[in-house]
This record gives C-alpha cells, structure tokens and sequence, in this order.
C-alpha cells in the first residue's frame, strides 16, 4: 500500500519488480498522473516564497491549504508536522515520474486505486482516467 509519494514508490515498483507485489492499494499515487509543475507552483509555491520572505503565519498556512478538503482547514497538529518538516528536513522536490505502459506491461497485481476529486497533486479524473490506460 502506497500513499501520494510512497504510492510513487509502489508504482515504480510495480515496474521493477511485479513479481513482488500480489496485491496493492494505492491512495492518490504519484507517478501516474503527476500535476503540472506550473500549476504546483502557483498553488503551492507561490505562498511557501511568500512566506519564506514575509515570515507570516497566513503565508505558511495558504503553502498547503491546496491539500485540505474543500471547505475545511487543516488541522493544528497537520500544520505542525509540515512545518517541522520544512524547516528541518531536506526533501527531494521531485515526485516519481509517470511511468510508461510499457513498463506496466508484466504487472498483473490486483491494484485498488483510490483518487481525489479535488487532490491538487494527483487530479483524481486524470489519475483513474490514466490509470485505466496504462494498466
């Protein structure tokens, strides 16, 4: 089972080694349909500069509001790990590339995929919709 970036690690998986995996859920995976760049860095990017010029609290907390349910905020605690994660982990920027069909082709795993309607990351149309076609 693989969520977001470890589902971007799942997937690759499924690539290198599909003998490996007898079953999988995977839970808005990186790695099958991956956002834009462009559109990651006005939604997200944008604010998290802002914030690291500005040092406003409503900067930091508009950084990762994309990821939040519609309507709702994210929760103290959630706040707090992502800043302590920012300010004292070093994260690669890069999720796992989309992977190809061809590199799918042996993989034969019962896969549950479960996509976000809204995810800013993984769009949950575009992720099943690729999904359905490269697996």
């Amino acid at each position: 089972m693989g969520e977001s970036f470890g589902g971007g690690i799942v997937v690759k998986l499924m690539c290198v080694s599909p003998e490996k995996i007898s079953k999988s859920i995977l839970l808005m995976p990186a790695g099958i349909y991956n956002s834009s760049k462009s559109k990651l860095i006005l939604s997200m990017g944008f604010p998290m500069m802002m914030y690291l010029l500005a040092k406003k609290e409503s900067w930091f907390n508009r950084t990762f509001s994309p990821m939040a349910t519609e309507g709702e905020t994210i929760d103290a605690e959630t706040l707090e790990m992502f800043r302590l994660t920012f300010h004292h982990v070093k994260i690669n920027p890069n999720m796992p590339s989309n992977v190809s069909k061809k590199s799918l082709v042996d993989y034969k795993a019962p896969t549950l995929l479960l996509a976000g309607e809204n995810d800013v990351l993984f769009p949950g149309r575009k992720l099943i919709a690729r999904s359905r076609e490269i697996m």
